[in-house]
């Protein structure tokens, strides 16, 4: 039972981390690039989701199955450190962008009334 828990936390802790990569990893790819290309920039982000659930999740099963569920996360755990690392090495600083806006200035987003209601359908859809 132990075990289940602890393999749910760790579920838990990357679905929060997904969401937050993605947005992050969108706004990143189409910065980089020009105009005319940010469109295929954020398709080829979100290719790499779609190759790694066709391949990710089929050799994640295989990999726990063979040797521990445990053996799984360290994988997860080894191939997002490199990717870090890569993350930190091959992507140039994008900065504040070009609105200069604050933290403050982002969090004023949830004053409206559609952002809520786009929240809440995604939550319970």
């Amino acid at each position: 039972m132990a075990a289940e828990n602890a393999e749910h936390r760790g579920c838990i802790v990357a679905a929060l981390c997904h969401g937050a990569f993605f947005g992050i990893g969108s706004v990143v790819a189409g910065s980089m690039m020009a105009p005319e290309k940010k469109a295929s920039a954020i398709a080829a982000m979100f290719t790499g989701l779609t190759v790694s659930n066709v391949l990710g999740i089929p050799l994640g099963t295989l990999l726990g199955q063979a040797f521990g569920w445990r053996s799984t996360f360290w994988a997860i755990t080894i191939i997002g450190v490199i990717a870090f690392l890569g993350i930190l090495v091959l992507v140039p600083s994008v900065g504040r962008g070009e609105s200069g806006s604050t933290i403050r200035d982002e969090l004023r987003t949830f004053r409206s009334g559609r952002v809520w209601v786009s929240l809440a359908v995604t939550v319970f859809g």
